[in-house]
Protein backbone atom coordinates (compact mmCIF):
# COMPACT_ATOMS: atom_id res chain seq x y z
CA UNK A 1 0.00 0.00 0.00
CA UNK A 2 2.68 2.39 0.67
CA UNK A 3 4.95 1.59 -2.14
CA UNK A 4 1.58 2.43 -4.99
CA UNK A 5 0.87 5.49 -2.40
CA UNK A 6 4.67 6.71 -3.26
CA UNK A 7 4.42 5.90 -6.72
CA UNK A 8 1.26 7.59 -7.58
CA UNK A 9 3.00 10.89 -5.38
CA UNK A 10 5.65 10.68 -7.42
CA UNK A 11 3.66 10.51 -10.28
CA UNK A 12 1.93 13.69 -9.74
CA UNK A 13 5.12 15.74 -8.56
CA UNK A 14 6.45 14.87 -12.25
CA UNK A 15 3.89 15.50 -13.82
CA UNK A 16 3.37 18.97 -11.67
CA UNK A 17 7.05 19.38 -12.42
CA UNK A 18 7.05 19.19 -16.00
CA UNK A 19 7.93 21.95 -17.99
CA UNK A 20 6.58 22.09 -21.77
CA UNK A 21 10.64 21.78 -22.59
CA UNK A 22 11.64 19.31 -20.26
CA UNK A 23 10.42 16.52 -22.33
CA UNK A 24 8.91 13.00 -21.21
CA UNK A 25 8.92 11.43 -17.56
CA UNK A 26 8.77 7.86 -16.88
CA UNK A 27 8.87 4.75 -14.04
CA UNK A 28 12.36 3.45 -14.54
CA UNK A 29 12.81 2.15 -10.52
CA UNK A 30 16.49 1.07 -10.84
CA UNK A 31 18.58 4.15 -11.99
CA UNK A 32 15.89 6.69 -10.40
CA UNK A 33 15.47 4.93 -6.50
CA UNK A 34 19.12 4.49 -6.43
CA UNK A 35 19.83 8.41 -7.46
CA UNK A 36 17.32 9.29 -5.39
CA UNK A 37 18.14 7.56 -2.38
CA UNK A 38 18.11 9.93 0.55
CA UNK A 39 16.12 12.84 -1.23
CA UNK A 40 13.13 13.85 0.17
CA UNK A 41 11.94 16.35 -2.33
CA UNK A 42 14.14 17.62 -5.57
CA UNK A 43 15.23 17.11 -9.13
CA UNK A 44 18.56 15.93 -9.45
CA UNK A 45 20.72 15.56 -12.65
CA UNK A 46 21.31 12.17 -14.49
CA UNK A 47 25.17 11.33 -13.34
CA UNK A 48 26.28 10.19 -16.89
CA UNK A 49 23.78 11.62 -19.54
CA UNK A 50 22.97 15.43 -19.58
CA UNK A 51 19.74 14.39 -21.05
CA UNK A 52 18.26 13.19 -18.43
CA UNK A 53 17.21 13.92 -15.25
CA UNK A 54 15.56 12.64 -11.78
CA UNK A 55 12.71 13.93 -9.78
CA UNK A 56 12.88 12.61 -6.32
CA UNK A 57 9.77 12.39 -3.25
CA UNK A 58 10.77 10.49 -0.29
CA UNK A 59 13.44 8.53 -1.93
CA UNK A 60 11.62 7.57 -5.06
CA UNK A 61 12.53 8.29 -8.37
CA UNK A 62 11.36 9.12 -11.43
CA UNK A 63 13.39 9.45 -14.56
CA UNK A 64 13.18 12.66 -16.85
CA UNK A 65 14.09 12.68 -20.68
CA UNK A 66 14.50 15.88 -22.38
CA UNK A 67 13.33 16.45 -25.31
CA UNK A 68 15.31 16.70 -28.54
CA UNK A 69 18.14 19.33 -28.69
CA UNK A 70 17.54 20.34 -24.91
CA UNK A 71 19.75 18.98 -21.70
CA UNK A 72 19.01 19.14 -18.60
CA UNK A 73 20.76 22.37 -16.37
CA UNK A 74 20.60 21.91 -12.59
CA UNK A 75 21.36 25.20 -11.94
CA UNK A 76 17.67 25.72 -12.95
CA UNK A 77 16.58 22.29 -12.42
CA UNK A 78 15.26 22.26 -15.96
CA UNK A 79 15.45 21.19 -19.43
CA UNK A 80 17.29 24.39 -21.56
CA UNK A 81 18.34 24.10 -25.33
CA UNK A 82 21.76 22.74 -26.03
CA UNK A 83 23.24 26.30 -26.50
CA UNK A 84 22.35 27.27 -23.02
CA UNK A 85 24.41 25.18 -20.93
CA UNK A 86 27.71 23.23 -21.31
CA UNK A 87 27.06 19.42 -20.72
CA UNK A 88 29.98 17.70 -18.38
CA UNK A 89 30.78 15.36 -20.65
CA UNK A 90 33.48 13.12 -21.18
CA UNK A 91 35.63 14.60 -24.33
CA UNK A 92 35.86 11.76 -26.79
CA UNK A 93 39.22 11.11 -29.17
CA UNK A 94 38.88 10.57 -32.51
CA UNK A 95 41.46 8.47 -34.59
CA UNK A 96 41.29 9.09 -38.40
CA UNK A 97 41.01 5.78 -40.46
CA UNK A 98 44.26 4.69 -42.06
CA UNK A 99 44.36 2.18 -45.40
CA UNK A 100 47.00 0.66 -46.98
CA UNK A 101 46.01 2.38 -50.19
CA UNK A 102 46.18 5.82 -48.41
CA UNK A 103 48.65 8.16 -46.49
CA UNK A 104 47.11 9.97 -44.01
CA UNK A 105 48.77 11.62 -41.31
CA UNK A 106 47.57 10.49 -37.89
CA UNK A 107 46.95 13.17 -35.01
CA UNK A 108 44.72 12.69 -32.00
CA UNK A 109 41.73 14.58 -32.47
CA UNK A 110 38.83 15.42 -30.08
CA UNK A 111 35.10 15.36 -30.88
CA UNK A 112 33.49 18.25 -28.61
CA UNK A 113 30.71 18.24 -26.53
CA UNK A 114 27.21 19.52 -28.07
CA UNK A 115 26.42 21.74 -25.88
CA UNK A 116 27.70 25.39 -26.11
CA UNK A 117 28.22 26.87 -23.02
CA UNK A 118 25.87 30.47 -23.09
CA UNK A 119 24.60 32.21 -19.77
CA UNK A 120 21.50 30.23 -18.35
CA UNK A 121 20.07 33.54 -17.78
CA UNK A 122 19.69 33.96 -21.63
CA UNK A 123 17.04 31.75 -21.44
CA UNK A 124 14.81 33.62 -19.22
CA UNK A 125 15.67 36.73 -21.26
CA UNK A 126 14.02 35.60 -24.51
CA UNK A 127 10.93 37.68 -25.05
CA UNK A 128 10.77 39.68 -22.57
CA UNK A 129 11.02 43.68 -22.97
CA UNK A 130 12.09 44.69 -19.49
CA UNK A 131 15.58 44.91 -18.90
CA UNK A 132 15.37 43.26 -15.66
CA UNK A 133 13.64 40.44 -14.93
CA UNK A 134 12.50 38.70 -11.52
CA UNK A 135 14.45 35.22 -11.04
CA UNK A 136 11.60 32.69 -11.30
CA UNK A 137 13.09 30.61 -8.09
CA UNK A 138 14.56 33.54 -6.19
CA UNK A 139 12.38 36.35 -5.31
CA UNK A 140 15.85 38.09 -3.58
CA UNK A 141 17.74 37.85 -7.16
CA UNK A 142 17.00 39.80 -10.69
CA UNK A 143 17.98 38.52 -13.66
CA UNK A 144 19.79 41.65 -15.87
CA UNK A 145 18.93 41.11 -19.54
CA UNK A 146 20.54 44.17 -20.62
CA UNK A 147 24.04 42.85 -19.91
CA UNK A 148 26.22 40.92 -22.22
CA UNK A 149 26.27 38.43 -21.41
CA UNK A 150 23.28 38.19 -18.75
CA UNK A 151 23.93 38.01 -15.43
CA UNK A 152 22.10 36.71 -12.29
CA UNK A 153 22.63 40.02 -9.45
CA UNK A 154 21.14 39.64 -5.71
CA UNK A 155 18.83 42.71 -4.14
CA UNK A 156 20.75 44.14 -1.12
CA UNK A 157 20.16 42.31 2.30
CA UNK A 158 16.38 42.32 3.31
CA UNK A 159 14.95 43.35 -0.16
CA UNK A 160 13.54 41.98 -3.05
CA UNK A 161 12.95 42.73 -6.29
CA UNK A 162 10.04 44.08 -8.33
CA UNK A 163 9.08 43.95 -11.90
CA UNK A 164 6.70 45.97 -12.41
CA UNK A 165 9.22 49.01 -10.68
CA UNK A 166 12.70 47.01 -11.68
CA UNK A 167 13.91 47.87 -8.38
CA UNK A 168 14.71 46.03 -5.20
CA UNK A 169 12.36 46.91 -2.35
CA UNK A 170 12.06 45.96 1.42
CA UNK A 171 10.44 42.31 2.08
CA UNK A 172 10.24 39.10 3.38
CA UNK A 173 12.87 36.77 1.56
CA UNK A 174 10.94 33.84 2.68
CA UNK A 175 7.18 34.59 1.69
CA UNK A 176 8.31 36.77 -1.26
CA UNK A 177 5.77 39.92 0.18
CA UNK A 178 6.89 43.01 0.19
CA UNK A 179 7.28 44.88 3.28
CA UNK A 180 3.86 46.82 4.21
CA UNK A 181 3.03 50.16 5.35
CA UNK A 182 4.05 50.56 9.23
CA UNK A 183 1.07 51.00 11.11
CA UNK A 184 3.01 53.61 13.02
CA UNK A 185 3.51 55.16 9.73
CA UNK A 186 1.47 59.08 10.66
CA UNK A 187 3.10 59.01 14.53
CA UNK A 188 4.21 62.89 15.07
CA UNK A 189 3.31 63.86 11.75
CA UNK A 190 0.51 66.60 10.98
CA UNK A 191 -2.33 65.95 8.78
CA UNK A 192 -1.12 65.78 5.44
CA UNK A 193 -0.04 63.42 2.38
CA UNK A 194 3.79 61.99 2.04
CA UNK A 195 5.69 60.19 -0.09
CA UNK A 196 5.68 56.32 0.25
CA UNK A 197 8.57 54.72 1.75
CA UNK A 198 9.71 52.97 -1.40
CA UNK A 199 7.37 53.00 -3.76
CA UNK A 200 7.13 56.29 -5.57
CA UNK A 201 3.65 56.11 -7.16
CA UNK A 202 2.16 55.85 -4.63
CA UNK A 203 1.50 58.15 -1.06
CA UNK A 204 0.36 58.29 2.28
CA UNK A 205 -2.28 60.45 3.92
CA UNK A 206 -1.95 60.84 7.34
CA UNK A 207 -5.29 62.15 9.12
CA UNK A 208 -5.19 62.35 12.92
CA UNK A 209 -2.56 59.75 13.24
CA UNK A 210 -3.83 56.91 10.93
CA UNK A 211 -2.39 56.42 7.54
CA UNK A 212 -4.13 55.72 4.47
CA UNK A 213 -2.48 54.53 1.58
CA UNK A 214 -3.34 56.31 -2.35
CA UNK A 215 -1.89 55.67 -5.67
CA UNK A 216 -0.96 58.64 -8.69
CA UNK A 217 -3.00 57.65 -11.31
CA UNK A 218 -0.90 56.22 -14.22
CA UNK A 219 1.85 58.20 -15.95
CA UNK A 220 2.45 60.05 -12.35
CA UNK A 221 4.70 59.82 -9.48
CA UNK A 222 4.27 61.52 -5.94
CA UNK A 223 6.39 64.74 -6.19
CA UNK A 224 7.87 64.96 -2.16
CA UNK A 225 8.63 68.47 -2.79
CA UNK A 226 5.15 69.68 -4.06
CA UNK A 227 3.69 67.10 -2.22
CA UNK A 228 1.41 66.06 -5.19
CA UNK A 229 1.54 63.93 -8.19
CA UNK A 230 2.94 65.20 -11.46
CA UNK A 231 3.64 63.73 -14.30
CA UNK A 232 6.57 60.54 -14.55
CA UNK A 233 7.76 56.99 -15.07
CA UNK A 234 8.38 54.67 -12.14
CA UNK A 235 10.93 53.42 -14.04
CA UNK A 236 12.51 57.12 -13.47
CA UNK A 237 12.35 56.21 -9.86
CA UNK A 238 14.42 52.77 -10.27
CA UNK A 239 18.00 52.74 -8.37
CA UNK A 240 19.02 49.61 -10.80
CA UNK A 241 18.28 51.60 -13.92
CA UNK A 242 20.05 54.42 -15.74
CA UNK A 243 23.63 53.70 -14.56
CA UNK A 244 25.78 56.74 -13.54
Amino acid sequence: MRSSSLSALVSIVCSLLLHSRWGTCQQVPADANTACRGVVSGTIPHPTDCTRYFVCWQSTGVAGQCSPNFVFNPLVMFCVHQSQYRCPMEVTTVEPEVTSSSTVEVTGGTTPGLCVQTPWEAHFCWNHASELIRNPVNCTQYIDCERTPQANQDCPPGKLFSLSYQDCFPGNERTCQMEPLAGEFCDGKPAGSYAHPYLCNRFVTCFRGMPRLDTCPPGYVFDEARLRCVHGDVLECSSLLGGD
